[in-house]
């Protein structure tokens, strides 16, 4: 009978196995299976039995690893009361802001074959196309809260989704919920990431395209805490960026 956090770990990492999984990746999930749980996010043991179900499959691995990253996100950005894996048939997590409760479906872009086969000839991944960011909004929909504040989060590492690409991905999503209002009426909101990381001239990672015709609106400062959510501190990429920058000058 697994009794721990601790000893759950030290199962995954044992069916982590090489090549799949090198020791970086493994110091990596441990980091961030220890901040979760000095953070007391809770549900953190279902996370982890989750990750070690998983763990021969890289791809499913990786998409649960994602709502571990988002929780972990939440948290350091001051929102509390966080659970992750919230309900089997439901949110993967429920977090509070400011008294207000905010279910999160998250939903990770998983490169295709052809954008592997790009990724390894020219080391990048084609742009995520507009019909591909709603069929995965569709996919979630089932698992929205009924008349509450529901966000899916569409983002990746890897896979590029330009400008461009994000506002035709707003628009097309906005018109889909003009088209069929019923069938959307429980998204409050849909979070994505651009570039497959942070934007270098804005510093933002996320971005928030708002339904307002839900039936659970998103309002302003709630709104706008979700757009400036970042993985890593902003200052420290202000400062690494400076750093680069000053030595591409040096060079020039």
């Amino acid at each position: 009978m697994v009794s721990s956090i601790k000893d759950r770990l030290q199962i995954l990492c044992k069916k982590m196995k090489e090549p799949i999984y090198n020791s970086y990746v493994r110091k990596r999930v441990k980091r961030l299976v220890n901040e979760l749980e000095k953070r007391d996010i809770k549900g953190l043991d279902k996370f982890v039995q989750r990750l070690i179900d998983n763990a021969g499959d890289k791809e499913a691995y990786l998409d649960i690893l994602m709502e571990g990253r988002f929780a972990k996100i939440l948290s350091r950005n001051s929102f509390s009361d966080i659970q992750i894996e919230f309900a089997d048939k439901g949110p993967d997590i429920k977090a509070t802001w400011k008294e207000e409760t905010v279910y999160f479906e998250i939903t990770r872009k998983r490169p295709t074959n052809e954008d592997k086969g790009i990724q390894d000839n020219a080391k990048f991944i084609s742009p995520s196309t507009a019909n591909k960011v709603i069929s995965k909004i569709l996919e979630k929909i089932p698992q929205l809260q009924t008349a509450q504040l529901n966000v899916v989060v569409i983002w990746s590492d890897t896979i590029t989704l330009g400008t461009h690409e994000l506002e035709e991905a707003f628009e097309y999503i906005r018109q889909e919920i003009n088209d069929d209002q019923k069938k959307y009426k429980d998204l409050s909101g849909v979070l994505l990431t651009e570039g497959g990381g942070v934007n270098i001239g804005t510093f933002k990672q996320f971005y928030l395209f708002k339904n307002e015709k839900t039936s659970k609106r998103l309002e302003t400062d709630i709104a706008k805490k979700l757009e400036s959510l970042h993985e890593q501190d902003v200052n420290r990429l202000q400062r690494e960026w400076d750093a680069i920058y000053a030595v591409i000058r040096r060079m020039s």
